[in-house]
C-alpha cells in the first residue's frame, strides 16, 4: 500500500460500522463527484469503485482518516416509486449484455424523472446539459490517457455511462444509437 492511502471507515446512517477500506485523495474526489465510493483495491492496489454497498449519503476527510456514511435500507436500485420490484438481481446472477444494458437505462430514465438529490446521475440531470457534455468530454480524455487494462476498463464504463446520460438528457432512444450502427455493418 503507498503512503498517500489512508483508511476509509464506512457506517451506515446510524453510524453503525460497515466495513474499513483504504482510499486517497482522488478516491475522496471521486466519490464525491459520483455519488458512489471510490477505494484501493487490495489485490491490484488500484483504485477503483467500491460496488453496490449503499447510497452513499456523505464522505468527510477528517485528516488521518476518512469517513464515509451509506445509506443500505433505502438502497434500491433502478426502482421508481411506482415499482415494487428491485431491477438488479442479486451479485450471483449473470445477466447478459443487453439485460445489463436495459437496466442502467431504466435507471437513468428513473433518476431524470426524479431527480434524487443523493444520486450522482440526478445531481447531473439537475446541473443540466452543458455540465453533462464536459463530463462526458473529461471521461473521453480520461480514457484515451489509461494507460492500463484496468484503467481503461474503468474508464470505458465511465464514457458510456456518461453517454447514455448524456444521450437522455438530450431524449435520444439508445435504439436510434444501435439503428445507426446497424447501418454501418
Amino acid at each position: 500500500m503507498q503512503e498517500d492511502h489512508r483508511p476509509l471507515i464506512v457506517c451506515d446512517e446510524s453510524g453503525r460500522f460497515l466495513f474499513l477500506a483504504y482510499t486517497d485523495s482522488k478516491g475522496y474526489k471521486s466519490s464525491l463527484e459520483r455519488g458512489t465510493l471510490w477505494a484501493v483495491h487490495s489485490e491490484s492496489d488500484r483504485l477503483l469503485p467500491t460496488g453496490n454497498e449503499g447510497i452513499l449519503q456523505r464522505i468527510e476527510d477528517r485528516g488521518s482518516y476518512f469517513y464515509a456514511e451509506v445509506s443500505i435500507s433505502s438502497y434500491h436500485p433502478g426502482v421508481t416509486e411506482e415499482k415494487n420490484e428491485n431491477l438488479l438481481p442479486p451479485p450471483s446472477v449473470s445477466l447478459s449484455v443487453d439485460k445489463q444494458l436495459a437496466i442502467l437505462l431504466e435507471i437513468i430514465r428513473e433518476r431524470k424523472a426524479r431527480r434524487p438529490k443523493e444520486s450522482y446521475t440526478g445531481q447531473l440531470f439537475e446541473l443540466g446539459i452543458e455540465k453533462i457534455r464536459k463530463k462526458l468530454g473529461e471521461e473521453a480524455v480520461e480514457l484515451i490517457l489509461a494507460r492500463k487494462r484496468e484503467e481503461a476498463i474503468v474508464e470505458a464504463a465511465d464514457l458510456l455511462y456518461h453517454l447514455l446520460v448524456f444521450l437522455e438528457a438530450e431524449n435520444i432512444d439508445f435504439s436510434l444509437v444501435l439503428e445507426e450502427l446497424n447501418h454501418r455493418i
